[in-house]
């Protein structure tokens, strides 16, 4: 059998004769997302062989936190998509890019009592008002704090140049958020690759 790894954009797949497997650490994107990506390549794969972090981490929070109806995301539209596709309803991401506050202005937010989960990937709208609002979050509600992924960096472009990745906005929350921090994803990576496993079978 033939055996190939490719990578494409931070998204790594194998391939051994027919099976397909895609996993990435990107959680800007959904699943569905992926499909409609890795179509301008030379595969198109199952929707459930597609393993990243944004739809493990929902499965994650869906399975062990069944209590969590309602999430308070620092990331984009892959984590937006992945949680609404387990019920859980979502607040911020893209919605408050352009919302700032000043820490004087900090008294005046007022916060969804409803949200659980404060779920934070990479995202290139961060600002002082989602860190606040999630801290709150954290603070007030009590709120669940997961993380999607830790990378402090990330390659970009063809020159071997690398940016601030998600991590570094999980850091920000880290020291005010006075809680664990929960990473499902070494956890859930073991149940995704054994369910593709004996689908195979």
């Amino acid at each position: 059998s033939r055996r190939r790894h490719t990578r494409c954009s931070g998204v790594s797949w194998a391939r051994r004769c027919v099976q397909e497997t895609v996993v990435t650490n990107n959680s800007t994107k959904s699943r569905e997302t992926y499909t409609k990506t890795l179509a301008h390549y030379d595969f198109v794969p199952n929707i459930d062989e597609i393993c990243n972090t944004s739809w493990l981490t929902a499965g994650y929070i869906k399975e062990k936190y069944p209590e969590v109806t309602k999430a308070y995301v620092i990331g984009r539209e892959g984590i937006v998509t992945e949680l609404q596709n387990q019920g859980i309803e979502v607040l911020g991401s893209t919605a408050d890019d352009n919302k700032d506050v000043t820490p004087k202005e900090c008294e005046y937010i007022e916060v969804d009592k409803d949200v659980k989960a404060v779920v934070v990937g990479y995202d290139h709208g961060f600002n002082y008002y989602k860190l606040s609002y999630a801290y709150y979050c954290i603070a007030e509600n009590g709120a669940h704090f997961f993380a999607t992924n830790e990378d402090s960096i990330s390659p970009v472009g063809d020159q071997g140049r690398l940016a601030p990745a998600g991590g570094t906005m999980v850091k920000a929350l880290q020291p005010v958020s006075y809680t664990h921090l929960t990473l499902p994803t070494i956890y859930s990576v073991q149940i995704s690759v054994v369910a593709v496993s004996l689908k195979k079978k």
